[in-house]
């Protein structure tokens, strides 16, 4: 069976072979472009699964590209995840009219039909845990009947890091970590299940946070967690189906209450 194609596009040619290379050692095989024109050259030739588009290029940018391959038809399958350089969370929210380009710039790539977007600058392990993502929705994964799609938000890094690495590894899961609630609800991965932790001093709160996840997604599963015992009171009626309160390591009630939640489809590794 063929490797999975991914085309690079960006017209900062360090960051695209950056990507380019991180994605070759995780056993794909890549392609790069330094342009619109160039892209869909290698589009044609190449014939790529999955696109890593960047947006802001010369002469014929990432939304026109995205246009172009959705009008027709022999392209318009292929998937699309948009990097953009709007800049990194903490100053979007330091400048409110950032924000809104950011999430003008969301729509508009949605719109085009691009399945996922991703800021610059970002880590290769967020990368690949993306492409990974995007790969089993688009079903050029032998393993996307098996997989669950977790996204968690969880403000501390590190400790994201580790229940990501520790979600991925235990179940066939898809899983993204974010810092805030917000960015959750900001990205057009459609997760079967959410863990959203009480981040305290933050605008919107885990309680908050799940009570708008429920009125988007109201299929979703969502497991609110909490140090503070008596939050289980909020969670649960804001429209958590589980409440899990944190006592250290958590992650072996995650893996349960994600296994054995009543759509449950995904084995453990």
């Amino acid at each position: 069976m063929r490797k999975i194609r991914v085309l690079c596009v960006d017209d900062d040619r360090p960051i695209a072979t950056i990507i380019a290379t991180v994605l070759k050692r995780e056993g794909y095989e890549t392609e790069v472009a330094y342009d619109g024109f160039e892209a869909l050259r290698l589009v044609a030739e190449f014939k790529p699964d999955l696109i890593v588009l960047d947006i802001l290029m010369p002469d014929l940018d990432g939304h026109e590209v995205c246009r172009i391959l959705r009008d027709n038809p022999e392209t318009a399958k292929i998937a699309i995840l948009i990097v953009t350089g709007m800049g990194n969370v903490e100053r979007l929210r330091a400048q409110p009219r950032l924000v809104a380009e950011r999430v003008n710039e969301q729509v508009t790539t949605m719109d085009d039909g691009a399945l996922e977007v991703m800021t610059k600058p970002f880590r290769a392990k967020d990368l690949i845990q993306r492409v990974k993502a995007i790969l089993w929705v688009a079903g050029l994964s032998d393993k996307r009947e098996k997989v669950v799609k977790i996204g968690i938000a969880h403000m501390h890094e590190p400790t994201r890091e580790v229940l990501v690495r520790a979600l991925t590894s235990r179940l066939n899961a898809a899983v993204t970590g974010f810092a805030y609630v917000e960015d959750v609800l900001n990205s057009s991965m459609q997760y079967d299940v959410f863990v959203v932790y009480n981040n305290f001093g933050h605008k919107m709160d885990g309680v908050t946070g799940v009570a708008r996840i429920r009125a988007r997604k109201p299929q979703a599963f969502i497991i609110g967690v909490s140090p503070t015992p008596y939050l289980d009171r909020k969670f649960l009626p804001a429209g958590a189906n589980a409440f899990l309160l944190r006592a250290g390591n958590e992650i072996e009630e995650l893996v349960r209450m994600i296994k054995n939640r009543p759509d449950a489809k995904v084995a453990a590794a």
